[in-house]
Formats: structure tokens, sequence, C-alpha cells
């Protein structure tokens, strides 16, 4: 039976930061010293293996969960039936995996495929005998235990992954990595559920499961299709600009794409409850914009600014080539708040159809753009990226315009703020590393000067966002200290008794 204690929103959301930002930094950095470790062909050989798996893992990763999720009553049949369903999926795609290895590896004209994806596939098994565990630790906000589990997992296998590659065991210290994080995160968060599956299903809480979740994996799945053909394009005929342009959007994923899925992991649940509120809903969306442009934007500009010192302190000059697309693709990253939050309000609604027509939508013209970038190489697609994205604020802000009165001009209007103190700061940031030569030196004064500046421009023109987000830290750490006290004077009480 599902027991756990269900989280408020404040302490869900740190969990949900320390979880997606904290773990990720680390594993971040496990990555950089395997970078320095290996060459980047063998990054853009894994990047290549990991194409064909992450086709798979979407479909299991999502086929129910989000029903899981958005359904207001979830029961023990709920979740034994999903249970059992994505352990079906993962076997399936196992062995699709397994018996496509050997063409998969003959078109591309390297044998060692054959192994690599038959060894990674196995992740697919994994996913399918812990994903239902997730959605329990997502429906109850205890994000606590996901960031435990996957702190620990990403420690482990960081640890083995670094010493296989010391050993020049090459691209099989990155298998290792992936597959030993997914493996022991997968057994914690069973561990810490304690939930196990009954021996039931019903095919009629299947199809009402997937009856909301189909549109979401359809979108997904596209979105996956889109971004991996792009990958295989570059990746035909050159493993070296896979790699460069993989380790690129690392750098803005590292950040911008763990700050978008934190507010999506603690917003999608909240929004689901005001679904027939739109004045509710609106207010909530306003807000979510607000926060999460207020987030990214100086985090673009910044990667913008420090591309050059960063890649060759980080990475060393081997990867030179990755610094005009990480300045490219900041651009694309900007707009990747606005985007996110009028996705999340469509799902909220229940229009998750729509949803998906927009996303195919969106991936065909950007599909189109990338055919054309590619004639121009990888700087040509970096430019792709950046003008799908503008064209997407138009897609996917409408359904908010017509649902909740929310217009891409009123959008735009709520986050200038946020983007002028973000030029302002962008100005000292450049000037503030303009005369000085020494490349750690000059990153690390950019960095400081850039948040010492973001921060007093917030408090002298008393940006809203940062006015909430300071409220609400100071709020939540105020909740844990008073229920700290509370436990401490019960404590008391027991001992004087």
């Amino acid at each position: 039976m599902v027991n756990l204690k269900k989280k408020n929103i404040g302490s869900a959301a740190i969990w949900k930061i320390l979880e997606i930002g904290g773990t990720q930094l680390v594993s971040f950095l496990f990555q950089i010293i395997l970078a320095r470790l290996l060459f980047p062909e063998i990054f853009g050989l894994y990047a290549k293996v990991a194409i064909f798996i992450n086709l798979f893992n979407v479909i299991i990763a999502n086929s129910f969960n989000p029903g899981l999720i958005q359904k207001q009553k979830v029961d023990e049949l709920d979740y034994s039936t999903a249970f059992w369903a994505t352990v079906l999926l993962g076997l399936v795609g196992y062995g699709f995996i397994f018996s496509l290895a050997p063409v998969i590896a003959f078109w591309f004209d390297q044998p060692l495929l054959i192994f690599l994806l038959r060894v990674y596939g196995i992740n697919l098994l994994i996913s399918g005998f812990t994903t239902t565990h997730y959605a329990i630790i997502a429906r109850s906000l205890t994000f606590n235990l996901s960031f435990k589990s996957n702190l620990l997992s990403i420690v482990i296998a960081g640890v083995i992954g670094i010493f296989l590659a010391a050993f020049s065991f090459g691209i099989w210290s990155l298998i290792a990595f992936a597959l030993i994080n997914h493996l022991v995160y997968g057994v914690m968060v069973v561990f810490f559920t304690k939930w196990k599956p009954q021996f039931s299903f019903s095919l009629t809480r299947c199809k009402s499961l997937i009856g909301f979740s189909n549109h979401i994996v359809k979108a997904i799945f596209i979105n996956t299709v889109y971004a991996n053909l792009v990958r295989l394009a570059i990746g035909y005929k050159s493993d070296v600009n896979l790699a460069y342009f993989n380790k690129a959007e690392s750098f803005l994923l590292l950040l911008v794409a763990k700050i978008d899925h934190t507010i999506h992991g603690v917003l999608f649940p909240t929004l689901s409850e005001f679904q027939n509120d739109p004045i509710r809903l609106k207010k909530l969306i306003k807000k979510a914009i607000k926060i999460s442009t207020y987030l990214v934007f100086p985090i673009v500009m910044g990667m913008f600014l420090i591309a050059r010192p960063l890649v060759i302190v980080v990475l060393t000059y081997r990867w030179l080539a990755v610094i005009p697309i990480i300045q490219i693709l900041a651009f694309d990253f900007a707009l990747w708040p606005i985007h996110s939050v009028n996705i999340q309000a469509m799902k909220a609604i229940g229009r998750s159809d729509l949803y998906a027509k927009n996303v195919l939508i969106d991936k065909v013209i950007a599909l189109c753009s990338v055919v054309i970038g590619l004639r121009f190489g990888l700087i040509g697609v970096a430019f792709a990226f950046v003008f799908a994205s503008v064209l997407s604020l138009f897609i996917y802000s409408k359904p908010s315009k017509q649902f909740i009165n929310y217009k891409l001009s009123e959008q735009l209007k709520d986050v200038l703020p946020n983007g002028v103190i973000t030029l302002v700061m962008g100005l000292f940031v450049f000037f503030a590393g303009y005369f000085i030569t020494a490349d750690v030196i000059r990153l690390i004064v950019q960095i400081v000067v850039g948040v010492v500046s973001y921060v007093v421009l917030s408090q002298k023109f008393k940006n809203e966002a940062y006015v909430y987000l300071v409220y609400f830290i100071e709020a939540s750490l105020a909740s844990r200290e008073q229920v700290k006290n509370e436990k401490l004077s019960k404590n008391r009480s027991k001992l004087l008794k």
C-alpha cells in the first residue's frame, strides 16, 4: 500500500531543486573529469548509442506516469496495472534493441555498436521495473527521497566511470557510468517508497491511464525523435561533430533545463488542481514565467559571455569548437521557460491532445530549419535551433491566449523587467573580463561580477520575481525551523513525564 506522507509545495520545490540542480551538478562534474580523460570521438560514439535507447526509454517513462500523477484518486489497482504494463514495455523495448543492434551497426559501419547497444539497452529493463515508483514519489511530492537516491547513484557511478576511464576502458567507462547510475537509482527509489506491486491488472484502468498519457507520450516521442534525428544527421559521418554539439548543449542543459524541469515537476501537479479555474490558473502561470525567466536569463547571458574561458578551463583546448555553438544556442535556451510554462498550462487544463498537435507542428518546422542549417555545418544547425525557437513562441502561446486569456504580448511584457536587468548585468560582466587575459582569473571574476550585479540590480529595482523568491526561501526556512522546534518541544515534554 502506498503510504508516503505528502509534502507541501514549498518543501517539494526545495527538494526538487536539490534533486535536479544539485545532483545534475555533481553528475556534470564527473562528466567534466571524463571529458578530460577521453577523446571527443568516444563521447560522439556514446551519444550515438544513447539515441536509440532514448527513443524506447521515453515511451516506458511516460506511458503511464502522467496519468498516475494527473488522476485525482489513485488506488493499488492503478499502481499495479501501471507497473506490470511498464515492465512489459521494458521487455519489448529491450527485445527490439537486441534484435536491431546488428542492423544499426551495419548502417553506421561500426561493429562495436552491436555490443554497446545490447549492454546499454539493459537501461530499458531497469526503467520498466522502477518508473511506477517514481510516479509515487512525484505524486506525493516527496522529492527528498528521489534526491537521496539520485545523489548516491551518481557518486557511485561517477567513481566507477572515472576509474574505468583512467585505465583506458574508453567507451565502456561511459556505458558503465550510465548503467550503474540508473541501476542504483532504481534500487534506492524502490527501497525508499516501500511499495510492492500486487499481482493484479485491469485493462480498463490501463486504458484510462493511457487516455491522458497517450498524448503526452506522443508529444515527448515527437520531441525525442526530432532531437535524435538531428543527432543522427550530425553524427552520421562524424562522431566528433556529434560530441561537440552534445557537449555544447550539456553546458546549457546543466542549469537551464534543470530549472525548467524543477518548475515543471512542482508546477504540473499544482496547476492540475486549478484546471477548472482559469483566473487562478493564469495567476500561477504568470508567476511561473516571471520566476523561471528571472532565473534563466542571467544564466544564458553568462554562458554567452564566459563560453571561451569556461571551455578552455574546464574542457581544455581539445574542445574549442564547442565555444561558438554554446554562444548561439544560448539564445535558444533563453526562450525555454516561456515555451515550458505555456506547455504546462495546456497539460494542466487537460488539453494534452492540443499539446501533441502543437509539438508536431513545432518540430516539423524545426526539422526543416535544421535540414537547411546542416548545409552550413554545426554553426548552421545552432542558428536553425534559434530560428525555430522564436517561431515556437507563437505556436505554444496561442492556447494560453485561448483558454486563460494570457497573450504572448502580455507574457513578453511580464518578462521584460528580467530582460532589462539581465542586459545591464551582461554589460558589467563583459567589461569585467575585457582586459583580463588569464582564462582562470577571467572566468572567476566574470562569474562573481555577474552574480553580485544581478542580485544588486534586483534589489535596487525591487524585481517582483526576486522579492517572491526571497520571501519564499525565508518562509520555507522559517517553516522548517518551526517544525524542528515543535519536535524538540515534544521530546522535552516526553522526558519530563
